[in-house]
């Protein structure tokens, strides 16, 4: 039996060439990419949870979960408790989406709103300072006090008050206005 010789340069020149001379018509044949799937969140409809920091609760998504994903971890958390719950807890004020993938196939986005109980802060100020008109509202990660005090003893310890419910005392904005200045006679 006799072997022929084929030598490589014969095979491998004719490719190189082609690439050498058009490298672009090689590239203009590779498959398309496929189509951006980003368009696929925005369009699934939200489904709203708010619960507040520090605070936990339970979402019964339907059907068996696959997998979950938070756009921060720093607001939230989830835990997958049983083969349909989430356990998801609050961390810090702020707003995220939380996918949820389900077995099946299905996904499920929601829009989970992480706040501080105010509430509780407004009705422990008005307790504590039950002759005072204060206010605290929250502007994302900070806590807002406003109104009038007569002194400035009493800005301090609202604003103490006020510091036990952030993380950094810097955290609590006070616009808690003085009386004015009474004229000496």
């Amino acid at each position: 039996m006799r072997r022929r010789r084929v030598s490589i340069v014969r095979v491998i020149a004719p490719i190189l060439i082609i690439w050498v001379l058009s490298p672009t018509a090689l590239l203009a044949q590779a498959p398309p990419a496929p189509p951006v799937e980003g368009a696929v969140a925005a369009e699934l409809e939200a489904t709203p949870v708010s619960l507040l920091v520090g605070r936990s609760t339970v979402i019964d998504t339907g059907a068996p979960i696959a997998r979950v994903s938070l756009t921060s971890a720093d607001i939230a958390d989830a835990l997958v408790t049983s083969p349909n719950q989430l356990l998801l807890n609050g961390k810090m004020p702020g707003t995220i989406s939380m996918f949820v993938w389900q077995r099946g196939g299905a996904l499920r986005r929601y829009e989970v709103a992480v706040q501080r109980d105010l509430a509780r802060l407004q009705g422990q100020l008005k307790e504590l300072f039950p002759s005072q008109a204060i206010e605290a509202h929250s502007n994302g990660r900070q806590i807002v006090l406003s109104g009038t005090v007569p002194d400035k003893d009493i800005v301090a310890r609202v604003v103490d008050v006020a510091a036990g419910y952030v993380e950094r005392r810097e955290d609590v904005v006070t616009l808690l206005a003085l009386p004015p200045a009474q004229p000496a006679r």
